[in-house]
């Protein structure tokens, strides 16, 4: 089991279960916004790795510093994208069409991730049923 499962809460231990890492990062120097990002990560159960990278490139999977497998379907493996103004919010009512655009991206972002991990268990999960 890897290092990131082990800080899980188990859910179903006889059943396979991945964890989505949403991170956001602000960072301040003095009295201004200097640079804000986001990273989606996505932790697959060991045992749905193989499967798990069967449509990804190469540039899409891999180990972390910490040896966990990791996949990440923005466009660099650390999963970190840099957002263009201010800092991230998750509510689309933003102050401008420029953080509307930003936040729906952020949004955007960690559904798509969440929904590639929903799509990769029903996959196993019909192939159990079988």
């Amino acid at each position: 089991m890897s290092a990131r499962a082990n800080r899980r809460i188990p859910v179903n231990e006889d059943q396979p279960y991945s964890v989505v890492e949403v991170r956001m990062e602000i960072r301040i120097l003095h009295d201004k916004i200097t640079r804000s990002r986001l990273a989606v990560n996505i932790y697959p159960d060991e045992s749905l790795q193989k499967l798990a990278t069967d449509n990804l490139n190469d540039a899409q999977y891999g180990l972390t510093d910490r040896d966990e497998f990791v996949i990440s379907l923005a466009e660099s493996l650390s999963g970190w994208a840099d957002l263009n103004r201010d800092y991230p919010r998750f509510d689309e009512a933003g102050r401008n069409a420029a953080q509307k655009n930003e936040i729906e991206r952020m949004n955007r972002s960690v559904s798509e991730s969440v929904n590639w991990v929903l799509d990769l268990h029903k996959k196993v999960l019909g192939m159990h049923s079988q």
